[in-house]
């Protein structure tokens, strides 16, 4: 049987999240539990079970990739 839902309104849209799946304590979505479905495009769907993070660069170490792609293109030459 499915888990209970929680419908939620916003401005724009409605969120149905699985109330098993919500920290009580600070109202956090655990992605795990939620086991996600999302819309590819026409009829297709997609689940989320393969996660993983990327890690966003900062704006210096964005300069500095910047500074040595450069500096070895430089040194071909």
């Amino acid at each position: 049987m499915a888990a209970a839902t929680r419908r939620c309104k916003s401005a724009l849209r409605a969120r149905f999240v699985r109330t098993n799946a919500v920290n009580a304590t600070n109202l956090h979505i655990d992605q795990q539990v939620m086991d996600a479905v999302g819309r590819m495009g026409g009829h297709t769907y997609a689940r989320t079970r393969d996660q993983f993070d990327v890690k966003t660069v900062t704006p210096q170490e964005w300069q500095d990739r910047k500074s040595l792609s450069k500096t070895a293109a430089e040194c071909e030459d």
